[in-house]
């Protein structure tokens, strides 16, 4: 997966991952807004309580979540008397555009940045608050990683072994998937056929299409990767198989679309760049562990009740 999906799945991790409790509400003091005005039209007054009305149920809850996130994570980092600086959220920053965007300038990864933003629309604020946040979990991690031989084996087999595009068709019936191939016999169409039946609505909002992914990759089931990886040419059918995920049955049929060939390269040439990879993985982890920790552990109310979902 490329490196700029990869860090804006991460970012969509970040701003929807929540772990607090229940929140209590408490009524809102309104008395000031109702007499604050923020525009005026031909005279008549625009209330700042009426452009609330608006903008909190909308806007209000996502953003508030992210202050309530920073705060957390805020008075923890001063608990072991950690402060935020300048520094450290420049830091973070160009760390997250470079790998956003490795190698280009700062203006095109900063053009690449406003692209993202406003794609998922999201304003500058919250994501400078999620750099904040970010800057404050880095610094309270270990960043001590052990890297292991094996550990950069696995690694140099995701990142340069062969890898496989696969089309695939699940289905919760074993009936159903007779029917699928009585049908793939008689030259019915397997994308159709996708679109028709296929019940995983991670792969069929992409008609079935699963990958790029290696023979090491856990986010595929083991019976996925082992019958996809037993395919040899482009347009070749795997058998009907079943495999287990989240505790159901799935029959299943895959058809490889793309081969992508393992790269000639030397495990010895690339070392460093997997060591590196592996420990910014672990350290991600370590600091969305310790963010969810906080986050299960803080006593949160909320106090106006048009920010309750």
């Amino acid at each position: 997966m490329p490196q700029p999906i990869i860090k804006i799945c991460y970012l969509l991790f970040l701003i929807n991952l929540t772990g607090c409790e229940s929140p209590q509400v408490l009524e809102p003091d309104n008395t000031r807004t109702e007499k604050v005005s923020v525009a005026r039209v031909n005279g008549k007054p625009i209330r700042q309580s009426d452009l609330y009305d608006v903008l909190l149920p909308g806007y209000g809850r996502r953003v508030l979540d992210e202050m309530v996130r920073l705060e957390v994570v805020r008075q923890e980092a001063a608990r072991r008397e950690i402060g935020l600086t300048d520094e450290m959220g420049r830091a973070e920053l160009d760390r997250f555009l470079e790998e956003l965007s490795p190698g280009k300038s700062r203006r095109e990864q900063s053009a690449l940045l406003e692209y993202m933003l406003s794609s998922r629309n999201l304003s500058r604020g919250e994501f400078d608050l999620i750099i904040q946040r970010e800057a404050l979990l880095r610094e309270m991690v270990d960043k001590q990683v052990t890297v292991t031989e094996a550990m950069l084996a696995q690694e140099f087999e995701e990142q340069y072994g062969r890898k496989v595009l696969v089309r695939q068709l699940v289905v919760g019936s074993f009936r159903d998937i007779l029917n699928i191939q009585e049908r793939l016999k008689a030259g019915a169409d397997f994308t159709e056929l996708v679109k028709e039946y296929s019940q995983d609505q991670m792969s069929l909002a992409q008609e079935g299409l699963r990958g790029p992914f290696s023979q090491g990759d856990n986010t595929i089931p083991p019976e996925v990767r082992r019958q996809a990886f037993e395919l040899k040419q482009p347009g070749q059918y795997s058998k009907e198989f079943r495999y287990h995920d989240d505790n159901l049955e799935w029959w299943c049929i895959v058809r490889l679309e793309q081969d992508f060939p393992r790269k000639m390269t030397s495990p010895d040439d690339v070392q460093e760049e997997l060591r590196h990879i592996i420990q910014n993985r672990t350290i991600k982890e370590r600091m969305l562990e310790l963010q969810g920790q906080l986050e299960r552990e803080a006593r949160i109310m909320i106090l106006e009740p048009r920010l309750i979902r």
